[in-house]
């Protein structure tokens, strides 16, 4: 919402013909422009694109960084319309330079506005543990 923009990119993709705005991806990378123009930079191992939603299901070391925070999971939909990201799994975010949180399930919405942390939540804030390992 509000002007950002995404280009997606894999080594491969698989398309049904039944389903041709369904495509299963592997080793993705892509970039994710915010509407002030921020862009992040995003990784994984696999995933699905869905056409009519703008929907996109990662998994297997799911990453995204930018210049203010690098964010671990190992899955996570993205709804591009709404401006949203949700994992129900383990998630490690490190906000640069010198904090971290990590929590069993997140949740982003409003095109970054509300990020919602849940489950076993942990926050290093100044600390030399900062540095997350993926």
């Amino acid at each position: 919402p509000g002007g950002g923009s995404y280009n997606i990119t894999a080594a491969k993709a698989m398309q049904d013909a039944k389903h041709p705005g369904d495509v299963d991806l592997a080793l993705i990378g892509g970039d994710i422009s915010t509407p002030d123009r921020e862009t992040s930079r995003l990784s994984a191992s696999s995933g699905h694109y869905e056409s009519a939603g703008e929907t996109l299901d990662l998994s297997g070391e799911v990453r995204l960084t930018n210049s203010r925070y690098e964010v671990y999971l190992q899955s996570v939909r993205i709804a591009f319309k709404k401006g949203e990201y949700v994992s129900n799994e383990p998630v490690k975010v490190r906000i640069l330079p010198d904090a971290a949180i990590s929590a069993d399930a997140f949740t982003v919405q409003e095109g970054g506005a509300v990020v919602r942390f849940e489950g076993h939540v942990r926050t290093l804030i100044n600390g030399q543990d900062a540095a997350v390992a993926p």
